[in-house]
């Protein structure tokens, strides 16, 4: 499988590189795929000797920073490989913010062929036709032929291992930027400590429902305190054990160990970058059987 992705723009400022679900998509691929997944443009802030993790969002904790660097693939000829169609699928893994090049790309390859990744905030989507493949990350209707639920992953290897020892009841509050909040941690193994000394994590809603730190907090054996859950549509969050994270604070520490368990592993077999990418290329196959 030959895949061509187009991430961050050669514009954008190293804090403006971050985009979860291209960026969960991109790893995921790599995961999967390997050096057959390559990009227009080096996306260096997700491989493990990026300098600069400190100026992406969130000090590039998690997600960033994470993948080999014998994976990265510039195809600097990508053109003359379009016109060839030398690959079986191309991305576009930040819709909402950049579609250049996809003039060129739509002359030689279907519709089918050509994916369309919206992780932004607003349900709103972006001008498409029911040829392409669009995957949202705030889906607030149902899907449909061409339209799928697709949320933020988390790689495998940031998953605590070992059941943590308890020391207080609730994680530090984090509010998103722009909201009157900052990062308070600097460090991400004293960031995943927290989580893991702590049997709950609040969290604060800003845009979109979905937010990367819920990984990051059941990752690390901790249940997050969602605010509005009953509110999230069916197709937001899609594969998040909702009726799992609907819990009263009062439980027992027996129940407790069994509810956290629960949830880690559900994160563990299906909200990964991999669980996620492999999800949506099954997707993108079977869309591609019916629309020949």
């Amino acid at each position: 499988m030959k895949i061509l992705i187009f991430g961050w723009d050669i514009g954008f400022r190293p804090s403006h590189k971050v985009d979860y679900l291209g960026d969960t998509v991109y790893h995921g691929l790599k995961e999967i795929y390997g050096k057959d997944v390559s990009s227009n443009i080096a996306q260096d802030h997700m491989y493990k000797d990026y300098k600069y993790l400190d100026r992406l969002r969130g000090h590039g904790f998690t997600l960033f920073g994470t993948l080999d660097p014998k994976l990265r693939v510039v195809d600097e000829d990508f053109e003359s490989k379009i016109k060839e169609h030398y690959y079986d699928y191309i991305i576009f893994s930040r819709v909402h913010r950049s579609l250049e090049h996809y003039e060129l790309v739509s002359k030689y390859y279907k519709g089918s062929e050509i994916v369309f990744v919206d992780g932004g905030d607003l349900k709103s989507l972006q001008p498409h036709n029911a040829n392409n493949p669009y995957f949202k990350r705030e889906l607030w209707i149902d899907e449909r032929k061409n339209l799928f639920s697709l949320g933020f992953g988390i790689p495998k290897s940031k998953f605590c291992k070992k059941k943590p020892k308890k020391t207080k009841k609730m994680a530090h509050q984090i509010l998103p930027l722009g909201a009157g909040g900052s990062y308070k941690f600097k460090d991400e193994k004293e960031y995943y400590k927290d989580y893991q000394t702590s049997y709950y994590a609040p969290t604060s809603q800003r845009n979109g429902f979905e937010c990367l730190r819920y990984l990051e907090i059941i990752a690390n054996r901790c249940l997050p305190i969602i605010p509005k859950l009953h509110e999230i549509p069916k197709n937001v969050m899609k594969y998040y054990p909702k009726d799992l994270l609907r819990f009263n604070q009062d439980m027992s520490e027996e129940e407790y160990d069994e509810l956290v368990d629960k949830v880690f592993k559900h994160a563990y077999k299906n909200l990964t970058t991999e669980a996620m990418v492999k999800r949506m290329m099954k997707q993108l196959v079977e869309f591609n059987e019916i629309s020949k």
